[in-house]
C-alpha cells in the first residue's frame, strides 16, 4: 500500500534535509509514489494484455498480487536499515506526543488533518477510482482508462516538487 509509509516518508525526509529546501524534498516522495503507481499500472496492463481479460480474471490478477509482494520485502527490508532521526529521537523522549499536540497546536492539528483528508480524497477519486469508473461506467477499455490515469500520475509527479 502506497499510504502506509507515504506519510512517515515525506516527514522523515523533511526532518533529515537542510532547512528551506523542505517544500522540494517533501513532495519527492509522494512524486515517487505516483510514479509507483504507474508501475504498477503498467504490470497490470501488461499481463492483462498477456494473459487476455479472461486469464486476468481467473489467474493473472495472482501475478500483480505475488510481485506486489516482493515488492513489499524488499522495502520492508530497506526500511530496516534506515537510522530515524534526529527530530524523531528527540521526540520519542515525550510520554504523550499526541496529547501534547493536541493541547498546544490543535487549530494546526486540525488544519493538517482537513488539508491531508481533502488531498487524500481528491487523490483517490482521480487516479485511483477514476479507472474504475472510466472502464465500468463509460466503457472505456481497460488499458485506455489505464493510460489516462498513468497520463495524469506522470503529470502530477513531475509538477508537485515545484508547487
Amino acid at each position: 500500500s502506497v499510504g502506509g509509509e507515504l506519510v512517515g516518508t515525506m516527514i522523515y525526509t523533511v526532518e533529515t534535509v537542510p532547512g528551506g529546501k523542505w517544500g522540494f524534498y517533501g513532495a519527492l516522495p509522494l512524486s515517487t509514489a505516483n510514479l509507483g503507481i504507474v508501475f504498477g499500472l503498467i504490470v497490470e496492463s501488461s499481463v492483462r494484455t498477456i494473459t487476455g481479460e479472461a486469464g486476468f480474471e481467473l489467474y493473472g490478477w495472482r501475478i500483480c498480487f505475488w510481485l506486489g509482494g516482493v515488492f513489499g520485502i524488499i522495502a520492508y527490508g530497506l526500511r530496516q536499515m534506515m537510522q530515524e532521526s534526529r527530530t524523531f529521537e528527540i521526540s520519542s523522549t515525550i510520554s504523550h506526543p499526541i496529547r501534547q499536540v493536541l493541547q498546544h497546536h490543535k487549530k494546526s492539528a486540525l488544519i493538517v488533518a482537513g488539508v491531508s483528508a481533502t488531498l487524500t480524497t481528491t487523490f483517490y477519486i482521480f487516479f485511483i477510482w477514476m479507472q474504475t469508473a472510466l472502464s465500468n461506467h463509460l466503457n472505456m477499455p481497460e488499458l485506455n482508462s489505464a493510460l489516462v490515469v498513468a497520463g495524469n500520475l506522470l503529470l502530477c509527479a513531475g509538477l508537485l516538487p515545484y508547487f
